[in-house]
């Protein structure tokens, strides 16, 4: 009785504490009890990859749940190793030697229209026979050269610190008439970005570009899909790429020229001029996160340049006042924000500016303008059109490209001594004619999926492989990464449901359709398998600013939040 009384008191304490405690106590003591449901072997399957298990560690905790006397709670893994299988390409599909592995693109495609009608089944019946009958699924692809792998005691290679990985992300799942059935609720993670290709090589532009041929010779034998009444058809374009991949498959000579226009940094900032040039090759897209960081870096070179009024500091005494500079610039932004800018990292390779320090700085322009000494309203600006190239709500191309021009101009008037960095030129005078080459908005073609997938690599590469062959190592790499990619393991996971921070209102009104606040948006069609009968090119897919989960070789980036 005594300790009841206590039990009595403390539940009369709690419900004091908080107007609507009480109702939530009688709800939960008048709920029925739950009975525990076993896992099912795609469940179990999903939390071995979530959880990222080994198959002892499954085991393991299969183990200690049958010594509680839940023997079934756990499927065998026999079960979970079948589930797996159903995950992965028939073998034929697959090449896979000691220096490289890859997967047929028509395997891969099918595989992940496949996986994705298994998933949407539900939402699958309620179309009619024609939209059955003419899905198409929409996927970005790129590839990306990393280093600093682990090397290992192994025959076969001399050279595995580089790998050069192709991949591909699905976007978005859509009828003929624009319904759509599937959205890619994180088009700029990790979460979907599945392997085509794996090879221990170092990045090159000849390897770059055979690359290319090979995956655009696959793309041009493709065929649909025919499962049951349901057909899908494929849509794929090359856009995960950064500015090295970009400059070696348009063959541009020098890095510091537009691949769009060919401008040279000293006719860049003669606007009249860049205007009426023709572009070409605008349906590569624009690398979203290195646009962010390397415009961040540009600001930062204007700001140890403001005393000098010149791009080019030449003399001892001149290079010397410009690293004092930016010492102090460094020292300004540990202290005003937080921010390690400029640093070099452990192992000589980078630097500590990545997409994270980037977006921090951009939010606080105020501060942002102390530090460096840059005109407040271009940093403004220039984080608007990034907003609005990060998003991934449709763009009205007149608002952007009118705003980008007045941007220009006033970068011009205010820094006429520095001649344009090639992605700001980019960005300013290119974003409405890639937007319009792009088949979804910018935001979701981005090449951030790609990096992220990297890091990714290299820990997969140490942690779920063999070592015992090469062969096996690729094999086992391959394996996982299409595992941890399966449309039906990733929509298991939970999305950061962290309130993401909206749009600036300048940001707002180049967009097509803002007429209610983008912070209350809700997704068109999430991954959950939400209906939208919204045409492809105007539902949005993701929240108001960046949608992307982390960043790769770039640094630890994730979304705007």
């Amino acid at each position: 009785m005594h300790k009841d009384g206590h039990r009595t008191a403390a539940r009369a304490m709690e419900t004091l504490g908080s107007p609507t405690r009480g109702r939530q106590l009688v709800a939960a003591l008048g709920a029925p009890r739950r009975e525990p449901k076993p896992y099912t072997a795609e469940q179990a399957l999903a939390l071995f990859v979530n959880t990222n298990l080994s198959k002892s560690q499954y085991q393991l905790l299969r183990n200690s749940a049958a010594q509680q006397g839940a023997d079934s709670f756990y499927p065998a893994y026999n079960r979970v190793r079948a589930a797996k299988l159903a995950c992965l390409p028939h073998p034929d599909d697959e090449t896979i030697t000691a220096s490289r592995g890859e997967v047929r693109l028509q395997a891969l495609l099918d595989l992940t229209a496949g996986r994705l009608l298994l998933l949407q089944r539900d939402v699958l019946e309620t179309l009619t026979e024609s939209d059955a009958a003419g899905l198409v699924l929409l996927c970005k692809w790129g590839m990306d050269g990393s280093s600093d792998h682990s090397r290992y005691k192994q025959q076969g290679l001399t050279e595995d610190s580089h790998m050069f990985v192709t991949s591909l992300v699905p976007l978005r799942l859509v009828t003929e008439s624009g319904t759509v059935v599937w959205n890619n609720a994180t088009p700029n993670s990790a979460r979907f970005c599945r392997p085509l290709a794996l090879a221990f090589q170092k990045e090159t532009a000849e390897l770059t570009r055979a690359e290319r041929r090979r995956v655009e010779l696959e793309e041009s034998k493709l065929n649909a899909l025919r499962a049951g009444r349901y057909q899908v058809g494929y849509r794929i374009q090359l856009t995960m790429l950064d500015g090295k991949a970009v400059g070696a498959l348009t063959e541009t000579a020098s890095t510091q020229s537009c691949t769009m226009c060919g401008a040279t940094p000293k006719q860049m900032n003669q606007l009249e001029e860049m205007l009426r040039r023709p572009t070409t090759n605008t349906e590569l897209g624009m690398s979203v996160l290195h646009c962010w960081i390397r415009i961040f870096e540009a600001l930062l070179s204007i700001s140890c340049r403001l005393q000098l009024q010149r791009r080019i500091a030449s003399g001892a005494d001149n290079q010397e006042a410009v690293k004092e500079a930016m010492k102090k610039v460094r020292v300004r932004f540990r202290e005003e924000l937080g921010l390690r800018v400029s640093e070099a990292r452990s192992g000589g390779v980078g630097n500590s500016n990545d997409g994270n320090t980037a977006r921090r700085a951009f939010q606080a322009p105020e501060k942002f303008s102390e530090c460096t000494g840059i005109d407040k309203e271009l940093i403004i600006r220039l984080h608007v059109i990034l907003q609005v190239i990060s998003c991934a709500f449709p763009v009205n191309t007149a608002r952007l490209t009118s705003f980008c021009t007045e941007t220009a101009q006033l970068y011009v008037r205010l820094y006429p001594w520095y001649s344009m960095p090639v992605t700001l030129h980019r960005l300013l005078i290119h974003s409405a004619q890639i937007y319009e080459s792009c088949i979804l908005p910018i935001g979701m073609m981005s090449e951030e999926a790609a990096e992220v997938r990297n890091k990714d690599v290299r820990r997969y590469r140490l942690q779920h492989t063999r070592k015992i062959s090469r062969e096996l190592e690729m094999t086992d790499l391959l394996h996982h990464l299409l595992l941890t990619s399966d449309p039906l393991i990733s929509c298991s996971r939970a999305v950061d449901s962290r309130k993401r921070k909206a749009l600036l209102p300048q940001a707002q009104l180049l967009l097509q359709e803002p007429e209610a606040p983008l912070g209350d948006r809700q997704d068109a069609a999430g991954s959950s398998g939400t209906r939208s009968r919204s045409s492809s090119s105007s539902s949005s897919s993701s929240s108001s600013s960046s949608s992307s989960e982390g960043g790769g070789g770039c640094g630890g980036d994730v979304s705007e939040q």
